[in-house]
């Protein structure tokens, strides 16, 4: 599923909406955005002190920039200690793949190092940071004329 952006403008509406006294499901229904993004952009928006009495002129500039602080998430999950560890023995780990070593055995030889990474996490490190598993091209491209 793809989701799509909530501009700044249209947070800006949900809130305006909001504080004249437009109920979640209606503002969805008006800005065509999801119900569970309203809410959300309500719920933070009344952390940081906003209410339904407050007037249109309550919606600032200041408060827009913090709210969408508080409410952008990281891309993708939290990177943990294995990855980490993985990192730090980087030289090595490329060392064995160079010497044509599974990765099954690599874990092994680091687990005798005192290195425990879980096998998902050790090959996701070595395909994105060291190109593990990438293979040449199959057909070799001939240098010939046209025809030969």
């Amino acid at each position: 599923m793809v989701y799509r952006e909530v501009t700044r403008v249209e947070t800006k509406e949900v809130l305006r909406q909001w504080v004249s006294g437009a109920g979640c499901k209606r503002i969805s229904a008006r800005l065509r955005v999801d119900v569970k993004t309203v809410r959300r952009y309500v719920h933070a928006a009344q952390a940081l002190g906003l209410t339904r009495v407050s007037s249109d002129a309550a919606l600032t500039d200041e408060l827009l920039r913090a709210l969408l602080a508080s409410v952008r998430t990281q891309a993708g999950r939290p990177r943990g200690d294995a990855l980490e560890s993985c990192q730090a023995h980087r030289d090595r780990i490329a060392q064995l793949l160079k010497q044509g070593l599974r990765l099954s055995k690599l874990r092994k030889l680091l687990l005798r190092q005192g290195v425990q990474v879980p096998y998902p996490t050790l090959h996701r490190f070595a395909v994105a940071e060291l190109g593990f598993g990438r293979t040449a091209a199959t057909v070799p491209i001939a240098d010939c004329a046209p025809g030969e």
